[in-house]
C-alpha cells in the first residue's frame, strides 16, 4: 500500500464531495483541506481530509465520502482503512484526536461492538439515498416514474412552469427568502446566507444549477443542485405550499431532463430516511422514490479514536451540546 499527499487539483471529481470546490466551501468555515490517494495492488483511491482545530494544538477531522476508489467498485477492508488513518496521522504535524469518517454509498454496516471504529448514532451524510441512471434515453427514465409523480406532474402541467435560472444575487436573495419560509413551516434548521453563496457562486472545479418553479408569474420553488460529468446531486429545495399543485414535482422532473441533456451519469437526491431511524422522513421519501432509480445504502457515520482520553471528553460535551 502507498499513500500520498496530492494537490487539491489532483482529485478525480467523482463525487462533488471530495472536490477541490468543496475543501473551498469548507475552507470558508474554517476547515483546512488536504488530499490523498492511495493506491492498493491494482486499485487507485482518493481521500479530501478536513482538519479543524479544537483546543491548543489539538486537532478534529472529517473525511467526506472517502477513501473513494476511482473506478467507483472498489471497497476496503475496514481494517485496511484503519492502517491507512494511522500512516496519514503519522505524516501530519498536527495532534488529531480522531477522524470522523463517512464513507461511500456500497460500504456495509459496521457491527456497533467492532475495537477498531465508534459507529455514531447520528450520521453527518444520509446512510440511504436514490440514485436515478441518466445514462439512458430521457423516456426510458421517464418510465420508472411512479404514480404518484406522474399524477402531481399532470396536474401541475398547466399551471407550475420550471426553468433554469441565472446564479446571480437578486435569484439567491429570492431562493432564500423562499428556503426561510420553507424552513419555518417544516421546522428545519437551514445554512445561512453566506455559506449558500459560496455553494453557488464558487467557481472551482464543480458546475451548479439553480432551478426556479413558477406559477402566474410568481416563484413559488427553487432547487440548487452541484454536479461533475459523472455525478449531480441535489443539495438544497424549498418551496410554497400551494393548495393544488406541488413545485418540488415540477423542478425534479425539469432538472432530471437538463441533466440527462449534458451526459451526467448519475442524479443523487440526496439522502432519504431509513425506516427504522427516521420514520418523520416518510414525506421525504415518498417524494423522492417517486422519480424511479435505486435505493443505496452504507454505514453509518464511524469515528477513529487517536487520543482516547480526549475523545471521550470531547463525545460527552457533544451529549452535553445536542440536549441543550
Amino acid at each position: 500500500m502507498k499513500i500520498s499527499q496530492i494537490s487539491l487539483d489532483g482529485l478525480s471529481v467523482v463525487n462533488t464531495f471530495v472536490s477541490k470546490y468543496w475543501a473551498f466551501i469548507k475552507a470558508r468555515n474554517n476547515w483546512d483541506a488536504k488530499a490523498y490517494e492511495i493506491v492498493l495492488k491494482d486499485d487507485k483511491y482518493q481521500m479530501l481530509l478536513l482538519s479543524k482545530n479544537l483546543f491548543l494544538n489539538y486537532y478534529i477531522a472529517y473525511i467526506p465520502f472517502s477513501p473513494q476508489s476511482l473506478d467507483g467498485e472498489s471497497f476496503l477492508e475496514i481494517d485496511t482503512i484503519s492502517k491507512i488513518l494511522d500512516e496519514i496521522n503519522n505524516l501530519l504535524y498536527k495532534r488529531y484526536v480522531f477522524f470522523k469518517i463517512d464513507l461511500p454509498f456500497g460500504y456495509k454496516e459496521i457491527d456497533k461492538k467492532n475495537k477498531i471504529f465508534k459507529v455514531n448514532d447520528e450520521s453527518v451524510q444520509p446512510e440511504a439515498t436514490i440514485r436515478i441512471n441518466l445514462n439512458r434515453s430521457l423516456d426510458v427514465i421517464k418510465k420508472d416514474y411512479h404514480k404518484r409523480a406522474l399524477r402531481h406532474l399532470k396536474r401541475n402541467k398547466e399551471n407550475i412552469f420550471a426553468k433554469e435560472v441565472e446564479i446571480c444575487e437578486e435569484n439567491v436573495d429570492i431562493w432564500y427568502a423562499l428556503y426561510q419560509e420553507t424552513a419555518k413551516r417544516d421546522k428545519f434548521s437551514i445554512r445561512d446566507k453566506e455559506y449558500i453563496k459560496n455553494v453557488l457562486f464558487c467557481n472551482e472545479d464543480v458546475s451548479k444549477k439553480l432551478i426556479f418553479a413558477y406559477k402566474d408569474n410568481c416563484c413559488v420553488g427553487g432547487i440548487i443542485i452541484i454536479y461533475s460529468k459523472v455525478l449531480a446531486i441535489y443539495l438544497f429545495g424549498a418551496s410554497k405550499k400551494l393548495e393544488k399543485y406541488s413545485p418540488s414535482y415540477s423542478m425534479q422532473d425539469f432538472a432530471i431532463e437538463k441533466l440527462n441533456q449534458i451526459g451526467v451519469k448519475q442524479y443523487d437526491l440526496h439522502g432519504i430516511g431509513i425506516e427504522e431511524k427516521s420514520p418523520h422522513l416518510k414525506s421525504l421519501t415518498l417524494f423522492k422514490t417517486s422519480f424511479g432509480g435505486d435505493i443505496i445504502k452504507r454505514c453509518a457515520t464511524i469515528d477513529y479514536p487517536i487520543n482516547k482520553g480526549l475523545y471521550r471528553i470531547y463525545k460527552i460535551a457533544e451529549k452535553i451540546r445536542y440536549f441543550i
